[in-house]
């Protein structure tokens, strides 16, 4: 069996997401909100350059998936530690 080409893995694999993308997407939920129904997903995609409107709805579905496993308890915060107790005296 022969191995998948690149192009192939492009089709399966969804690119993940830049910190500049991600920028470009908060950008364009802010611009056009839940309530702004028409052709929204068409209008974010415009400000992430090399994302569809497909793209741009799963990335947001997936992101009110994530929120829904936070509030949900589902997912755990991070610990941080306190640096500034070793500071203080």
């Amino acid at each position: 069996m022969s191995q998948p080409s690149e192009q192939e893995n492009n089709k399966t694999m969804p690119k993940a997401w830049t910190w500049s993308e991600n920028k470009a997407f908060e950008d364009g939920l802010a611009r056009y909100p839940e309530d702004y129904m028409e052709g929204r997903w068409e209008k974010v995609a415009a400000l992430v350059p090399g994302r569809s409107p497909a793209e741009v709805e799963e990335h947001y579905q997936l992101l009110v998936q994530d929120i829904a496993n936070i509030e949900a308890g589902l997912v755990s915060l991070p610990c941080y530690s306190d640096v500034n107790a070793s500071t203080k005296k």
